[in-house]
Formats: structure tokens, sequence, C-alpha cells
């Protein structure tokens, strides 16, 4: 059974710990905590809670290749480099979906390739004598 005076011990030691990080004596990187809270993997919900994003925007990175998927879950070294350099990576996948979208405007064609119809607006003699029906109209 372990007495109050045990775990008095064991938070000091953890506060000592704690203390040696925050004087700088001890810096780490964002990738090393990552691997150090949740090892090689973690699960999308634990993405969601460090990128501080929701389950539809962490899949969509995942899709578009932002982060990596191994296996059901989540590389976390992808996770950190994201962190890093969120804005490159975001503007990369944004050009990324550009490129696959099809272009939203109208079908142009040349002006040589519409077929005018050919209207005459002066009165033309046939063989008959009759002048041109379509002419008169006009």
């Amino acid at each position: 059974m372990t007495t109050a005076s045990q775990y008095i011990q064991q938070a000091c030691a953890a506060l000592m710990g704690l203390a040696t990080l925050l004087d700088g004596k001890f810096t780490a990187t964002r990738q090393e905590v990552l691997l150090a809270k949740y090892g090689l993997t973690c699960t999308v919900s634990a993405a969601m809670k460090e990128l501080g994003k929701g389950r539809h925007a962490v899949n969509v990175m995942l899709d578009d290749g932002r982060l990596t998927r191994l296996g059901k879950s989540v590389d976390v070294v992808s996770i950190a480099a994201y962190l890093e350099d969120a804005k490159n990576h975001d503007f990369r996948a944004r050009v990324a979906r550009k490129k696959k979208k099809p272009a939203r405007t109208a079908i142009h064609t040349r002006a040589s390739e519409i077929i005018h119809p050919k209207y005459s607006t002066t009165p033309t003699r046939t063989q008959g004598g009759d002048t041109n029906a379509s002419a008169q109209r006009c």
C-alpha cells in the first residue's frame, strides 16, 4: 500500500522533471513530444485533439495527403510535420485540388466553327423572273 508521503515524493519528482523541461535544459521538438505521447501512430480522435480540427477535416487531410494513414491509424510524424508548416501544406493541397477540378466555364468555340445562316439582303432574280421570297420579307 502506498502512503501519502510516497505520493508526495512521486509528485515532487514529476514536478522536478517538468521544471527541467521549462528551464530550457532539455528542449524537445514537437515530433519528439508527440512520439513520446502516442508512439508511432494515433487514432483519428487523438489527431483531432492535437490539430484542433473536426473528424471531417482530419479525414480530408488524410485523403489529400497532408497526413499519412498507417492502417487505420494516423502517422504521428506526419501530424508533427503538418503542425510545423501548416500554411505550406494547406497551400499545396489547395493547388492540387484546383488542378483536379474541371473548369466551370462555358465551352468556347472558335468563330470559324460557328455556322451562321446565310441571308441575302438584296432581292435576286431567279430564272423565272420571280424575286427571292426571303429577300422580300426582310
